[in-house]
């Protein structure tokens, strides 16, 4: 999609971080749902119990001494627009 609009000396770099979401379980869990409680709208209540649940899990599971931590990836793309 660059090259065919033009861009040159495209370069893709994989990274990867670490991504923080909080000091614990709980704190990570006010952060998703802060930012992603939307998606849950339209759930009946069983629904959205079965949700915040399965998330509180996956958040525990993550939770290391000091904060709750996930791996992440991307990739970094430079070009030059002549």
């Amino acid at each position: 999609m660059l090259d065919a609009s033009g861009f040159t000396d495209i370069q893709l770099e994989p990274h990867s971080e670490v991504m923080w979401f909080g000091e614990d379980a709980a704190d990570a869990e006010r952060f998703v749902l802060g930012l992603h409680g939307w998606m849950l709208d339209g759930l009946d209540a069983q629904g959205r119990r079965r949700a915040v649940d399965d998330l509180r899990t996956t958040l525990t599971a993550r939770e290391t001494d000091d904060d709750v931590l996930y791996a992440s990836a991307t990739w970094i793309i430079r070009a030059t627009r002549p």
